[in-house]
């Protein structure tokens, strides 16, 4: 922008356009509005530019932008926009390489079993630089009649019954390993994996099937869930084996954060886990983040969110830890262990008022035999809370777990967990 004019230039800084695909688009406006001098358009040789839209009363104009890139890497190109006095503004314009075929197997994926987790394991024809984008989807199966393969170990079809999905791949990560428990005894593990690359098309879905599974095979005393490969549907049935959400819960990367987490979307909503077996003293670890990165974390007050442990979420029965809302917006918030039966809830210890709810907020609750301990850390590198509750409580033999918001779910005021792990002792 020539600095001796008052004219000036506002304009889309950024834009990216994949060669072969539709257009992007760039937005320019002349101000003052009854500026109406000439200017012309530059742009890199690889970029072509048209005027697509004119809004003559406000000088606004809209640009349409096409890319060509026959490359495989990505092309840094430019358009700016130069007015008769020397006033100019540029936008940087990156064009991707345009989408190629899916790639091929070499090596035909194959699921085996090691150290509590299922893998799979394959390998593509030469995809050069190019970054594997391969969508998996991993399902748990009851049962499957070889007869149905055109293939050992490949398939088409299973009904819902003998098929729920438990993890799956985003953000264009492919999901190559899952922790296995003592539910998948006896079962099956089904593939969906849809090929694809960074620079090509998704690929024809094909579905693969592990060997049933063997009690070695499973980590018996841990249950873990890892955010960003949730199923966050939530019209499950709430069965024995499975992380099942009820309510808006939703896998995403909020504004400000750094990873994907299960986002709280709506009030009342929540994750659980149905456990199948008996089981005795138990650990749970929780990372989980308010996005409130001051105040009490909440909206309003007497909000609140829970976190079970010995808990089961069909009959509502079990112990967990209250995190509930304050009227003072001094960052302290109630701390509180608590016991359920059949939904409702009765506290086992004295409240406590603690600031360490906050990003990176930690918890473990400890069941060990009739003792229930809940221990709370906050540290952000400069400012550090730390927090420890303890109670009496009726040993149970319920294995489950979860975590339930009850609060307004506005942005600015919602959670997300970003990991939960079970160890029981």
């Amino acid at each position: 922008m020539d600095k001796m004019s008052n004219t000036q230039i506002f304009m889309t800084d950024k834009v990216i356009v994949r060669s072969g695909e539709d257009e992007s688009f760039i937005g320019f406006q002349i101000l003052p509005k009854d500026n109406m001098q000439g200017f012309f358009v530059n742009s890199s040789p690889f970029i072509k530019v048209r005027i697509k839209e004119t809004d003559s009363e406000e000088n606004l104009r809209v640009l349409s932008v096409k890319g060509i890139n026959d490359g495989n890497e990505i092309l840094e190109g430019f358009v700016s926009v130069v007015l008769d006095d020397g006033t100019e503004a540029e936008c940087e314009v990156l064009v991707l390489p345009e989408y190629i075929a899916p790639p091929t197997f070499t090596k035909e994926p194959r699921i085996y079993f090691e150290k509590g987790y299922a893998i799979v394991d394959y390998e593509y024809n030469d995809i050069e630089d190019n970054t594997d984008q391969t969508q998996i989807s991993w399902y748990r199966l009851g049962k499957f009649e070889r007869s149905r393969f055109s293939m050992a170990y490949f398939f088409r079809k299973t009904t819902e019954d003998e098929c729920r999905r438990i993890a799956v791949s985003r953000d264009n990560i492919p999901l190559k390993k899952i922790p296995l428990t003592m539910e998948d005894v006896g079962k099956y593990i089904k593939l969906s994996i849809k090929p694809k690359h960074s620079n090509s098309y998704l690929g024809q879905e094909v579905f693969y099937v592990s060997e049933m599974i063997k009690e070695e095979y499973v980590d018996k005393d841990k249950i873990e869930l890892n955010a960003i490969s949730a199923d966050d549907y939530n019209d499950y049935e709430m069965l024995p084996g499975y992380f099942t959400v009820r309510g808006d819960m939703k896998v995403a990367q909020p504004l400000f954060m750094e990873e994907y987490g299960l986002l709280t979307e709506s009030m009342g909503c929540g994750i659980y886990y149905n456990s199948g077996r008996q089981v005795g003293n138990m650990i749970l670890h929780i990372n989980m983040d308010p996005e409130c990165k001051d105040g009490n974390g909440f909206s309003g007050a007497s909000q609140y969110e829970e976190i079970y442990i010995k808990y089961d979420p069909v009959e509502k029965n079990g112990y967990g830890l209250r995190i509930e809302s304050t009227a003072a917006n001094d960052g302290q918030v109630n701390f509180a262990l608590y016991q359920y039966k059949n939904g409702n809830e009765t506290p086992v210890c004295e409240t406590c008022s603690s600031k360490a709810f906050r990003p990176g907020c930690e918890i473990t609750l400890e069941a060990d035999k009739d003792i229930l301990n809940a221990f709370i850390t906050y540290d952000d590198g400069e400012d550090f809370s730390d927090l420890e509750l303890r109670a009496k409580i009726k040993e149970n033999t319920y294995g489950g777990f979860g975590f339930k918001h009850m609060a307004e779910a506005i942005e600015g005021y919602r959670c997300y967990i970003k990991k939960m792990v079970v160890n029981y002792k």
